[in-house]
């Protein structure tokens, strides 16, 4: 019998943890299932989210620690690396009782709040995610099923041109009069030059130039 996976485990109720026990030459049987089973394998279950207690079956003892020991040593040799060489220098002279205190005290504990912190964060994110799609869900389904009679999606609103501010509009109606001002002067003065240049050419027309008598001989 094949173990569920997690998730299908949580919904039929099987229970997370899997009693397996040792045999020699490194066999391992699952007594939860009632199938042989690997190293590799309990590894593979673990990664699954499930939890594993091994009893040796000749010392009739539990020694699920010294595999998991053996299954980072076989299969995750890198995440040993944390551990620097002092550390376990140091952790193999020390008495048990010592070593043990310490990671009751420091390790586990820090170990654990940093887990639940985790899990109470990707829950959150899952939960901001469910929010932000619920809403959409019901009009996707609705175009999906009945295309025709699906109601569209509302365009967004044409938003208008906003009104130029008061004292802009001042200041364009009074550079308006001031180009009507200027061009006003423009025109009287070009005025004033084209009566000027008839003024100056009447003279002119009037004088005659003299004629010269000629002496009789």
């Amino acid at each position: 019998m094949k173990p569920q996976t997690p998730r299908a485990a949580q919904k039929s109720g099987e229970t997370r943890t899997l009693d397996i026990r040792k045999y020699p030459n490194r066999r391992y049987y699952d007594t939860t299932h009632s199938r042989h089973t690997s190293l590799a394998e309990i590894h593979k279950l673990i990664l699954d989210g499930y939890n594993v207690r091994i009893v040796d079956v000749q010392t009739d003892e539990e020694i699920t620690p010294q595999i998991l020991i053996q299954i980072l040593l076989d299969f995750e040799p890198s995440k040993l690396s944390v551990f620097s060489n002092t550390l376990l220098t140091r952790a193999i002279r020390v008495s048990d009782s010592l070593l043990n205190d310490f990671v009751d005290r420091y390790f586990r504990e820090a170990f654990e709040v940093f887990c639940s912190s985790q899990k109470q964060f990707d829950e959150m994110l899952r939960e901001a995610h469910q929010l932000t799609t619920a809403f959409a869900q019901p009009a996707n389904w609705m175009r999906g099923l009945f295309p025709s009679w699906a109601p569209p999606m509302a365009a967004p609103a044409a938003q208008a041109p906003p009104s130029p501010p008061a004292a802009a509009a001042d200041d364009n109606a009074a550079s308006l009069a001031v180009r009507k001002e200027i061009a006003a002067l423009r025109k009287e003065i070009s005025m004033l030059k084209a009566q000027g240049a008839r003024g100056a050419q009447e003279p002119q027309r009037k004088k005659k130039p003299s004629r010269k008598r000629k002496s009789s001989g």
